[in-house]
């Protein structure tokens, strides 16, 4: 996949290149069959397109005009040429068991070939070019199964040099550099980071956390992660230094298997005691201060507001939070099947509800709670859910992404499918979707989604659960947890995403005026921390009724105004940097 102006250039799986006006999500402009497409890559520079096309070698397309694009050049490879990069007039391309080759194409008809880093020992599985050098990981055809990093002098093409190398024991999948630092995935020590300050002698930096029994939930705040470590309860680490990981403390809770953040508490699924609250505003010596036993094994925990959100047992339930340490079940709505995954978001809670597909429960009302919508399809089960704007992103056991348009929540429509090779995992950031499968990590931004069938690979194994904190992503797995850093593969730089602010919109109220009651309601862009606050002319606060972050998604308040007088009174909306003021008018 590649970007060029207003573009998106786009390798199937079945060999079709097709271009993407990006003005027009939907619109393909141009197509184009390729002949051979075994692990085909692209890369785009002006009018041309450069395809590493597998046994068919590099591949050069005029696409002036996007809706007929033509062959204007080639060049066969000795191997299968798999993943391209594109600096200048040089084109570099890792050609299977070849490694590395470097072609000149400042003629695009004529392309040549420069430099080839000759027969290696296995396979070359990614490759890096950053500040005048090449790091290129590949795994060894050895009986341990080990891989090597080979870095090379990429400054004078014509004459390239290797200047620095390090063998690991395990098989690397892929590469990613930040700052001094390489960052390796690896399919049994999951992750190694290589100081590269000095590339002729890269050293071993750090590798990943693993120590753990059977991590099945991970979310990272701030300098902490908080791990759902099954029989070992909750346990709490300093990530401040991912070089140097910390365990901090632990809580012990039986069969912890979910955990989720908010303000001072951790909220913890336990699947034989229902649901543990920790109280961690010291992170270094948390406390168990309350308990629901929820008559049914508690695969996940959801909080929104001062309310917890719980599945389990074929059953949602909703537990008033308000007093953290007293939690009380208020409302429950019973599902066709053992759900997996739940996200709530305003009004409604989705549901990947197994066999049962998809199920959307307005939870407007806490105390009675009731379905509205579904989605099912009876060839599959539904794993996973991410919801982002008018759209849910389904993954499934048939390793498959289907995407729904939830505008209308009582009719969820299908708006594409898309069979990656086993994805078993989704989640949703600002602007991209990352699919995790049984050998890799991908990234697809969420404009390409809607016409899927492509995804950049940066390395990474299927986990249990995963966090993403700033540009830093946490993945748990049965033996550990990993830190990725996804600041390149994710597009957002160094900004943080907790200091992004969310673009956002306040609508007008309904009714206004009103006697009593009314709705407030407010549109989302952008997924960050809101705060809804009404106040009386004087400036005085009346009612606190939003402060949480929240995703991409229209929402609608209530708000009673049974114990005011009438007059006129102000709502604020504030979300970052942005902030909205309307007024509304109680009526007695």
């Amino acid at each position: 996949m590649a970007f060029a102006g207003n573009n998106a250039y786009l390798i199937d799986i079945q060999g079709m290149l097709r271009i993407y006006d990006l003005n027009q999500q939907r619109l393909c402009v141009g197509s184009y069959q390729l002949t051979n497409y075994f692990l085909c890559d692209i890369a785009v520079s002006g009018n041309y397109a450069f395809i590493a096309n597998g046994a068919s070698g590099l591949l050069i397309l005029n696409i002036s005009n996007p809706a007929t694009p033509t062959v204007v050049g080639s060049l066969s490879t000795m191997q299968y040429a798999y993943k391209i990069l594109l600096t200048g007039n040089y084109v570099y391309i890792t050609d299977s068991n070849s490694g590395l080759t470097v072609i000149n194409i400042s003629n695009p008809a004529a392309p040549t070939m420069l430099w080839a880093s000759g027969t290696t020992n296995g396979a070359v599985n990614d490759f890096i070019i950053s500040g005048g050098y090449a790091y290129v990981v590949s795994s060894l055809s050895d009986a341990n199964g080990s891989s090597t990093l080979m870095i090379y002098d990429v400054r004078t093409p014509s004459s390239i040099t290797e200047v620095g190398s390090m063998t690991f024991p395990e098989i690397a999948f892929g590469i990613a550099l930040s700052g001094n630092y390489a960052y390796i995935t690896g399919n049994r020590l999951g992750l190694r980071v290589i100081n590269i300050s000095d590339p002729t002698a890269p050293t071993a930096a750090a590798s990943h956390y693993r120590v753990l029994n059977n991590a099945s939930d991970i979310v990272a705040s701030g300098q902490y992660a908080y791990v759902a470590d099954n029989q070992f309860g909750l346990r709490i680490f300093d990530v401040s230094h991912p070089a140097t990981l910390a365990l901090t403390h632990s809580i012990s809770i039986g069969n912890a298997v979910g955990v989720s953040l908010h303000d001072n508490y951790a909220y913890v699924a336990a699947s034989d005691s229902g649901l543990r609250i920790v109280n961690i505003s010291n992170p270094l010596l948390p406390i168990n201060v309350g308990y629901r036993d929820t008559s049914a094994a508690v695969k996940q925990v959801v909080i929104s507001g001062n309310y917890a959100y719980t599945i389990g047992g074929s059953r949602l339930r909703i537990l008033n939070i308000s007093n953290p340490e007293a939690p009380v079940l208020i409302g429950s709505c019973e599902l066709p099947y053992d759900a997996n995954e739940l996200k709530v978001i305003g009004n409604y809670a989705y549901i990947a509800d197994g066999a049962g597909g998809l199920r959307i429960i307005d939870i407007s009302n806490s105390k009675a709670p009731s379905e509205i919508g579904s989605f099912a399809n009876s060839s599959s089960d539904l794993l996973h859910i991410a919801i982002s704007g008018n759209f849910a992103y389904l993954s499934e056991n048939q390793y498959r992404l289907r995407i729904l348009d939830i505008s209308n929540p009582r009719s969820p429509t299908q708006v594409s499918l898309y069979s990656p090779s086993g994805s078993q995992y989704v989640a949703i950031s600002d602007n991209s979707a990352i699919l995790f499968d049984s050998t890799t990590t991908r990234l697809v931004p969420i404009a390409a989604l809607l016409n899927p069938g492509f995804a950049t690979n940066f390395g990474g194994v299927s986990p249990n659960s995963f966090s993403i904190n700033g540009n830093n992503l946490f993945d748990a797995f049965d033996q550990g947890f990993n830190i990725y850093d996804c600041s390149e593969a994710m597009n957002v730089g160094e900004r943080s995403d907790e200091t992004l602010p969310a673009r956002c919109v306040l609508k007008p109220s309904y009714p206004n005026p009103f006697n009593a009651t009314t709705e407030i309601r407010y549109q989302l862009t952008r997924a960050g921390k809101v705060e809804l606050k009404v106040f009386d002319l004087s400036g005085r606060e009346i009612a606190n009724l939003v402060n949480d972050r929240q995703e991409p998604c229209e929402y609608r308040i209530p708000f009673n105004g049974k114990a005011l007088v009438s007059g006129t009174y102000l709502v604020r909306l504030t979300s970052g940097t942005n902030s909205h003021t309307q007024k509304i008018v109680l009526l007695k």
